[in-house]
């Protein structure tokens, strides 16, 4: 019994890395290629900024106005198609925008940041 729980255990912990590799290994190392969930239509990019400072955005959409940049804002990145990035463009990488700037539940309202998800309202 003890062995039959001893190679069960061993094929959860292989399951478990595996999947952790996989998952991490499917990380964009390449900034210079976006796509979305669909993979479906890689573009070449100029850069992503990840947006977590509101001066950071600023000064960023006021580069890419003086430099006629095009700009694309991303999320979790779930669209479908590929047709969310211009080629050679810069992408405001929101997923770190995300405070809950105030939650009232008496009016059942809330006001959050863009790069906010149901997870991090779901948690208030």
């Amino acid at each position: 019994m003890k062995k039959k729980l001893l190679a069960f255990a061993l094929c959860i912990g292989a399951y478990a890395a595996l999947f952790a590799y996989s998952v991490h290994s499917d990380q964009k190392t390449d900034t210079s290629e976006m796509t979305d969930v669909s993979r479906l239509m890689p573009v070449k990019i100029k850069q992503t900024v990840k947006g977590q400072e509101g001066e950071t955005l600023i000064d960023t959409v006021k580069e890419a106005n003086r430099k006629n940049i095009k700009i694309s804002i991303a999320g979790a990145q779930h669209s479908m198609g590929g047709h969310t990035y211009y080629e050679d463009g810069i992408v405001l990488d929101m997923t770190g925008y995300n405070k809950i700037l105030s939650f009232d539940q008496e009016k059942k309202t809330i006001r959050v940041q863009s790069g906010a998800t149901w997870n991090d309202i779901r948690n208030t």
